[in-house]
């Protein structure tokens, strides 16, 4: 129950669908060919488990967030498991970006399930959350985990308090999570579409450049990258790729977390990886993915950074990993 007009935009690639209310989701077209996402690239960031307005078949529901800045991954064929090992499986090929949800609900309609408008209904029955000892989990069709909570009913909310994740950025732990503060539809509290009431989650932490993934790394196969870099036009740039973050390095006084091992030290020269930025402050990077079977498997680590002539720092992307695959 939309509530009203659904609109529907597309670029060719995605396409969002929008309510009355400015709710809104992106999925991915059909002919457009993604990659379930990696371990973490979608996380469990809220749950309510116990509604107090209306019966928990119909008012429970749970919010996923994505924390890739940019990547070619996608929902469709993922499983989320819960209760008590019941499941769904998602047919829309939805795309989280950093920051971006969506929410899976017990109840479409918001005169029953406590006045709210979620992105989709589970099949009536197939998930109930219990009040504790109780595992909510994605798994993409190969059986990885893409995130798992196992709460109990020592974690955080319980009766019309939705448990809300502090850092989408942090472990699927007890201690990553908080009550509920905000009331929302019909007095509950929780924050289906809006930002966790505790949420710390710094996507930025060295200013407003970031880097993404136009492409996933394939053994023989051309690897590539977007990096976008807001303000920084005329400023240097240089980027990187690496096989982890710590202790990460020094530059010039500023902890950055990237090794400089020896992926970073053969990426880091690859023609068109440094310069200046352009006038679009957006800059396309590609690499070619050896075909060695020891690299399936591997977390590649990206950064870029810019800097004035001087080599003064002045932003640095959230270095952002996926993993090397065959094919």
């Amino acid at each position: 129950d939309a509530g009203g007009t659904i609109t529907l935009h597309t670029d060719g690639e995605t396409y969002r669908a929008t309510d009355a209310h400015g709710h809104s989701f992106t999925a991915w077209c059909d002919e457009v060919e993604t990659r379930p996402y990696p371990q973490h690239g979608v996380v469990i960031s809220e749950f309510h488990r116990d509604p107090y307005d209306v019966k928990d078949y119909n008012g429970e529901y749970i919010e996923l967030m994505g924390t890739y800045p940019l990547a070619p991954f996608g929902l469709r064929d993922v499983r989320m498991i819960g209760g008590n090992g019941e499941e769904f499986t998602f047919g829309i090929n939805l795309r989280l970006h950093q920051g971006e949800t969506v929410v899976v609900a017990a109840n479409g309609i918001p005169i029953l399930n406590g006045g709210f408008t979620p992105t989709i209904a589970w099949p009536e029955g197939v998930i109930a959350l219990d009040q504790g000892n109780t595992t909510i989990a994605l798994v993409d069709e190969q059986g990885m985990v893409i995130d798992r909570v196992d709460y109990t009913n020592t974690w955080p909310g319980g009766a019309g308090v939705a448990c809300e994740r502090v850092d989408a950025l942090g472990d699927s732990v007890e201690a990553n999570f908080a009550a509920a503060t905000v009331p929302y539809g019909n007095g509950d509290l929780g924050s289906p579409w809006s930002s966790n009431s505790q949420e710390i989650t710094d996507w930025f932490p060295g200013g407003d450049s970031l880097l993404g993934h136009k492409t996933v790394p394939l053994l023989g196969q051309t690897y590539k990258l977007i990096a976008e870099l807001p303000g920084e036009e005329g400023a240097l740039f240089q980027a990187a790729l690496s096989l982890g973050t710590v202790p990460g390095t020094n530059y010039f006084g500023t902890h950055i977390p990237i090794n400089q091992d020896y992926v970073f030290a053969a990426t880091r020269n690859t023609r068109g990886w440094k310069g200046q930025v352009p006038e679009s402050e957006r800059v396309e990077l590609e690499i070619y993915v050896p075909s060695t079977a020891s690299l399936a498997g591997t977390w590649l680590y990206g950064i870029v950074i810019t800097a004035e002539r001087n080599g003064t720092l002045r932003t640095w992307a959230r270095p952002s990993a996926v993993p090397v695959l065959e094919y």
